[in-house]
């Protein structure tokens, strides 16, 4: 017990911990080969490209392309719709029918958001080949199996 009074030895042990630390993340990041996390942003499925064909990805990559400026313009609006909710709660006296129709602004932003994502992904679903298609539904099939989404795990 005696070892571990000294100062010197316990920053030793910290600057050793912390140096396997870093060699840890580095050698997981070397082993877990490449990650695009910035290129699969806004793909669809995005969180499975990476195990997709070259060719599926440029596919989802052009569909992401076509799409980005409908949901750039979606974004904008969003900090307004935010505010206006905001707004009509700290308006004195407080107005229900002014919060009530914030709160549509932002439920229709949403509804207008998953309709875009339903079109992009069938857009994306389109312009696959029979074979293509099958090697989305192996590798979706796989991640479903491996990690559940929501509810108990599967079999």
């Amino acid at each position: 017990m005696s070892w571990f009074k000294s100062p010197l030895r316990i920053v030793l042990i910290l600057s050793l911990a912390v140096n396997l630390f870093f060699i840890a993340m580095i050698g997981a990041r070397i082993a877990g080969g490449p990650h695009d996390f910035r290129d699969r942003r806004g793909l669809p499925f995005g969180h499975v490209m990476r195990h997709l064909p070259e060719d599926v990805r440029q596919i989802a990559r052009e569909v992401r392309d076509d799409y980005e400026p409908r949901f750039k313009a979606m974004r904008t609006q969003t900090p307004d719709k935010r505010a206006a909710v905001v707004a009509s709660l700290q308006a004195e006296p407080f107005d229900r029918d002014r919060f009530e129709q914030a709160l549509l602004g932002i439920s229709e932003e949403f509804q207008s958001r998953g309709a875009l994502i339903r079109e992009k992904t069938l857009s994306f679903i389109d312009r696959l080949s029979p074979a293509q298609r099958e090697s989305l539904a192996a590798v979706l099939k796989e991640d479903l199996r491996r990690k559940p989404r929501f509810g108990p795990p599967r079999d």
